[in-house]
This record gives C-alpha cells, sequence and structure tokens, in this order.
C-alpha cells in the first residue's frame, strides 16, 4: 500500500520527489516533480483566469462550479446585450482569489471565425496581470 499525505508547501513537494496520487477507484498513479509544473503569484491567478474562461461550467470533474456559463454567455451575448455579456466575464475573473481589480476588458469579436477574443488587465495582489 502507497504512503498518503498532504503537501503544505511547494518547498514540501520538491523534498519528497515524487507521491502517490488516487483518484476515486482508479489505480495508483506516482507523479514526480517533473510531471508538472507548480505556480504561484501572478502566475497562479493568470492560469486560473484561463482555466475559469476556457472551461465549460460542469466540465472539471474536480471542480463542478469551476469554469464558465458558457450557454447562457451566449444567449445573453447573441441576444444583443453586450453589456450584461461583459459583466459575466467580469463577475467570473472577480470570484478568482487575490484578484483585487479588473481594470480593462475588451471583447473582439470576429464574426467570420466565429471567435470572440477577450483581452484583460487585472490587478491582484501580486502586481498586474494582462492578456493582450
Amino acid at each position: 500500500m502507497a504512503n498518503y499525505f498532504i503537501l503544505d508547501t511547494i518547498q514540501d513537494f520538491k523534498q519528497k520527489n515524487s507521491f502517490v496520487v488516487k483518484i476515486g477507484e482508479s489505480p495508483d498513479k506516482n507523479i514526480t516533480h517533473d510531471d508538472f509544473l507548480l505556480v504561484d503569484g501572478c502566475d497562479r491567478v493568470k492560469k486560473e483566469i484561463s482555466h475559469a474562461l476556457k472551461f465549460w461550467r460542469g466540465e472539471d470533474c474536480l471542480n463542478k462550479d469551476a469554469g464558465f456559463d458558457y450557454p447562457e454567455f451566449y444567449r445573453v451575448y447573441n441576444g444583443g446585450d453586450k453589456r450584461l455579456a461583459r459583466a459575466m466575464i467580469i463577475n467570473t475573473i472577480s470570484k478568482i482569489q487575490d484578484v483585487e481589480a479588473i481594470e480593462e476588458l475588451n471583447m473582439i469579436e470576429d464574426r467570420e471565425n466565429k471567435t470572440l477574443n477577450v483581452t484583460y488587465k487585472v490587478r491582484t495582489k501580486y502586481g498586474y496581470v494582462t492578456k493582450v
């Protein structure tokens, strides 16, 4: 049987070199520190914003509340209420830990390619996070 433990800090993880993860009924998986990158500060906030806006709410099996409510967003955006659609994005970003203010947020629509590019400048307790 594998040893299970909780990592309190990134330093704990680096000192242990590897640990075993068990999710549900799946077999144990040995993970080493080379298998993924641990981020903190501005990088963590940027990754959380990206995750919150890229994934559909309910898509993440570990956290069903994570992600963005795309069906509602499409209904509002395509219905012509761009201000409410923008507010939905701002609300999603604002819920992320350590976000202090959203200083800029732009939605650039490309109807030909059916895409909507969101750019932002967010102030966090670590500094600024931007996506241009």
